[in-house]
């Protein structure tokens, strides 16, 4: 199935698998999925040594064959920690949070947020307690930019 066409296009050029898409008019998820695995497979070099919150920023939201695929052809282990772990790491904050705490609603949430997932993911913070005082942190930055 999709594995399958995964592998055999994955080293196309985004042009190249433009034409076959209107030639063989590929299901919509297998059409974006090869769009990904041949941009990621592209990218992989300059990935290279980033800290994981770099690499999930990169690949949240490439479908699972993407994955799948990119992986099987370069054995990249970072490839196989997001799959296993890292997509899985999430700060123990959350959107609740933040409102009980008095922070307004916007789009600095999603800062926070993500500062916070990437300090777990990155090692940076590797308890509650860390996190509470990171997040103390930023909610102080965010009351002196006001």
């Amino acid at each position: 199935g999709a594995l399958t066409w995964l592998l055999w296009l994955l080293d196309l050029p985004h042009a190249a698998i433009e034409n076959l898409h209107g030639q063989l008019r590929f299901p919509m998820g297998l059409y974006k999925a090869l769009l990904a695995a041949c941009a990621l497979r592209a990218e992989l070099p300059a990935l290279g040594a980033n800290p994981a919150s770099q690499w999930v920023q990169r690949l949240e939201g490439i479908p699972l064959p993407a994955l799948y695929a990119v992986y099987f052809v370069s054995r990249e282990s970072a490839l196989e920690r997001y799959v296993l772990h890292w997509q899985n790491i999430h700060p123990q904050t959350n959107g609740e949070t933040l409102k009980a705490l008095g922070l307004p609603p916007g789009p600095r949430y999603q800062q926070i947020l993500w500062r916070l997932r990437a300090a777990w993911l990155d090692g940076e913070v590797t308890s509650e307690a860390q996190e509470a005082e990171l997040l103390d942190m930023l909610i102080n930055q965010v009351d002196t930019e006001r």
